[in-house]
C-alpha cells in the first residue's frame, strides 16, 4: 500500500510589512551573534575547565646522585735509600824503621804516627774510584824512610802494596851510571842536581825517582862548581873554559853569565841570599865577587893559598878549603880568612856545606869519609853511611830537612844521608 504523504501548505504571513521585516532580521541577527558567542563562551568554558581539571604532573625524572669518582690513589713516595759509602782501606808495610818516629800522610792529611816495622792503615778509607798518595810528612831522627807505590787512582778495592823502606843512608839514581861526580846540590823543591867532574853531564834528580836525567843541552870540559839562587836558577862553571852558564828554573836552556874578569881555571862557585856570584880561581888562590845584576868583579879575598873551593852560610859566611887539611873562614864582608879549630885533622877536605845550626860538614876525600865540625865548638865527628862505605867524597850539601848528601868521585855515586 502506498503512503500518503501529507503537504502542508505555508501561507506569507500578510501582516509582516517592511519595518517588520527590519525589525525580524534585526533580532535575529542578534540572536546569531548571540549564538556565536555562545560558541565563544563555550569554547573559553571548554578551555576554562580543562585548566581547572587536577592533573597529576609527570614525575620529574628522579635525578640519582651520580658517584663522586674515585680518587686515583697517589702513590706513597719510596723513600730514597740512604747510599751505601763502601770504604777502602789504605796502608802497606814499614820497614828498616830502627828508631825515632816516623809520621805518613795520606793526600796530603790523615797523619798516621808509626814507630815500628810491621803493618799500617790510615785511619780514613777512600770512596770508590778515588785516589791516594802516600808521602813522609816527618823523618825519624838518623834515618831517610823512602815510599813505594806511592799512589795510585780508581781505586775498587783496599790497598795494602805501599811499601816504607827507612835507613840511615839511601843511594839515589842507583839505575843511572855516573861519571866521576864531583858536586851535589839541592832546590826547596827536593831536587837533586850533581854534575860529572870528567863527563861533563849535569843531571836532576826529581823527588822519589830512582833514575837521573841529563839536563839536555849543555856539556862541560870540567864541571867547576854549581850553584842555586834564591829563586831557583841553577848556575854551573866550566873549569877548563872557565865559563859561567845559567840555566833558569824549570828551563832547559842555558846562557852564559858575563863577567868581566879573566881566569886562569874556576874551581868552584857559590851564589849569596842576594845573588851575588863567588868564582873561585884556585890558580891565583883568589876570590871574586860579582853582585847580581853586574857583570864585574871584585876581588874578595887571596889569603889563602891554593883556595880551590867555597860555601857560604845563611848569615854570608865563606867557608874555604884548599883540596889539604883545614877548613877556613872568611867573614861577611871581611877579606881575611882564619883556619877553624881542630879542621886540620881532616887531611884532604874538599866541599862544605853549613847547617842551619851552624854545624859544618866536610868531605873528606882521602879518608873515605864525611865529618862534622859542631857548631861554635871544635869537637869533630865521623857521620855514620850506614851499609854503604864511601870512596873519594868530594861533594856534600844539605837539604832544608837537614839530611846530607854526598857526591862520590869514585867508586862514583850518590847518596842521601838521614840528618846527622
Amino acid at each position: 500500500m502506498k503512503k500518503k504523504v501529507r503537504h502542508f501548505n505555508i501561507r506569507p504571513l500578510p501582516y509582516f510589512d517592511a519595518n517588520v521585516m527590519k525589525l525580524f532580521s534585526s533580532l535575529l541577527a542578534g540572536v546569531l551573534a548571540m549564538a556565536l558567542a555562545g560558541c565563544v563562551l563555550d569554547s573559553s568554558d571548554s578551555t576554562s575547565t580543562s585548566s581547572h581539571v587536577a592533573v597529576t604532573p609527570t614525575p620529574e625524572p628522579t635525578s640519582v646522585p651520580t658517584a663522586a669518582p674515585t680518587p686515583t690513589p697517589v702513590p706513597t713516595p719510596t723513600a730514597t735509600p740512604t747510599p751505601v759509602v763502601t770504604l777502602y782501606t789504605v796502608g802497606g808495610t814499614v820497614s828498616g824503621l830502627t828508631g825515632g818516629t816516623l809520621i805518613l800522610q795520606n793526600n796530603g792529611a790523615d797523619a798516621l804516627t808509626v814507630t815500628a816495622n810491621g803493618t799500617f792503615t790510615f785511619a780514613t778509607g777512600i770512596t770508590l774510584g778515588s785516589s791516594y798518595n802516600v808521602t813522609v810528612g816527618t823523618q825519624p831522627a838518623g834515618l831517610i824512610c823512602k815510599v813505594s807505590g806511592a799512589s795510585g787512582s780508581n781505586v775498587v778495592a783496599d790497598v795494602a802494596t805501599i811499601a816504607i823502606s827507612c835507613a840511615q843512608t839511601i843511594k839515589l839514581a842507583p839505575a843511572t851510571a855516573f861519571a866521576s861526580l864531583g858536586y851535589v846540590l839541592v832546590d826547596p823543591a827536593g831536587n837533586v842536581y850533581t854534575c860529572e867532574t870528567f863527563g861533563g853531564h849535569v843531571y836532576k834528580i826529581a823527588p822519589g825517582s830512582t833514575t837521573a836525567t841529563a839536563i839536555p843541552g849543555l856539556t862541560l870540559n870540567i864541571c867547576g862548581g854549581m850553584a842555586l839562587d834564591t829563586s831557583g836558577n841553577l848556575y854551573i862553571a866550566d873549569g877548563n873554559t872557565t865559563a859561567v852558564w845559567k840555566i833558569a828554573l824549570g828551563s832547559n836552556t842555558s846562557t852564559a853569565v858575563t863577567i868581566n874578569q879573566s881566569f886562569s881555571t874556576i874551581s868552584d862557585i857559590a851564589i849569596d841570599a842576594a845573588g851575588a856570584l863567588y868564582v873561585v880561581d884556585e890558580n891565583a888562590s883568589s876570590i871574586y865577587k860579582i853582585p847580581a845584576g853586574s857583570s864585574t868583579a871584585t876581588l874578595v879575598t887571596n889569603s889563602v893559598t891554593g883556595a880551590a873551593l867555597v860555601t857560604l852560610d845563611a848569615s854570608g859566611n865563606l867557608y874555604v878549603t884548599t883540596l889539604g887539611a883545614g877548613v877556613y873562614k872568611v867573614p861577611a864582608g871581611g877579606t881575611s880568612a882564619t883556619l877553624i879549630p881542630g879542621s886540620t885533622s881532616i887531611a884532604n877536605a874538599w866541599k862544605t856545606a853549613v847547617d842551619a845550626a851552624g854545624n859544618i860538614f866536610v868531605a873528606g876525600s882521602t879518608d873515605h869519609l864525611v865529618y862534622k865540625i859542631a857548631a861554635g865548638t871544635n869537637t869533630i865527628t865521623h857521620v855514620a853511611t850506614g851499609s854503604f862505605s864511601l870512596g873519594i867524597p868530594t861533594g856534600v850539601a844539605l837539604d832544608s830537612a837537614g839530611n846530607l848528601y854526598v857526591a862520590d868521585l869514585n867508586p862514583t855515586g850518590l847518596y842521601e844521608i838521614g840528618t846527622p
